[in-house]
């Protein structure tokens, strides 16, 4: 998907281009680790129902940084899809905050897809862009890895941890850079909510101690206590600002 667009919310105008693989099968619950609804960027839920006869009610949970929880009630008709707009919805929710993460369940099968639109501000400059992911299909995992990262001038890397249980899990976040150096992060992630690690912020003070690491970097993600969700997105100006953009990834669960 390619895209020229516009939003009151964002300053200045956004392009760029997303992909995605299609999922094999609608679901009932969809997991979503990632979210923003802060200035200049716009998050939006696809929920597209293909039943040709049913209608599907679908509860959106919209799981906050600061341990808040927003249930609302969306229906997608039979054999069409309803667009659902985070931002609105977390504008009229009091003790909603910029960063969260979302859980859809509904009581027919349904395929969720998340679209956000930004102007990532960079300290050298804006980037503009979007991304497009299909949820995980529920329930959350108790693992997922990450074989691309960086983290060099230009890129900035994040990590979106959603638990979307209702106790406290503990994550092991473990960091794998060049000739075998590695570095661990223990998380803990309340219930129903969402937690973000700034991976640049990990990786750069261990590259610029040991030369022989670098700032590429992979991950894994393993829940200690229970089960999580692990997103990935990264933003970048590449070659001095001729390429700009974002992508983002949930990872891998196999």
């Amino acid at each position: 998907m390619y895209f020229s667009t516009a939003r009151a919310n964002i300053s200045g105008p956004v392009t760029g281009a997303a992909t995605v693989i299609g999922t094999p099968a609608p679901g009932t619950d969809w997991l979503f680790a990632e979210g923003y609804t802060g200035p200049n960027f716009h998050e939006y839920l696809v929920l597209a129902n293909f039943d040709p006869s049913l209608t599907a009610t679908a509860t959106v949970k919209l799981e906050y940084s600061n341990g808040a929880v927003d249930p609302v009630t969306v229906t997608v008709a039979p054999q069409s899809l309803t667009i659902f707009d985070v931002n609105a919805a977390s504008a009229a929710f009091a003790q909603s905050t910029p960063e969260l993460s979302t859980e859809v369940t509904s009581d027919n099968p349904i395929v969720a897809e998340r679209q956000e639109y930004f102007r990532f501000n960079q300290s050298i400059q804006s980037i503009p862009g979007g991304t497009d992911v299909i949820g995980q299909p529920g329930p959350a995992k108790t693992s997922y890895s990450f074989a691309e990262g960086y983290t060099a001038s230009g890129f900035n890397e994040f990590l979106t941890l959603q638990n979307p249980n209702t106790t406290s899990e503990t994550v092991a976040v473990t960091l794998y850079m060049a000739n075998s150096i590695t570095t661990q992060q223990i998380v803990t992630v309340g219930p129903q909510t969402r937690v973000t690690l700034n991976i640049n912020s990990i990786v750069i003070p261990v590259a610029q101690a040991n030369t022989d690491a670098g700032y590429a970097v992979s991950m894994s993600v393993q829940a200690l206590s229970g089960t999580i969700v692990a997103e990935r997105p990264m933003y970048y100006s590449y070659l001095n600002g001729l390429a700009l953009g974002g992508t983002d990834v949930v990872g891998y669960t196999g």
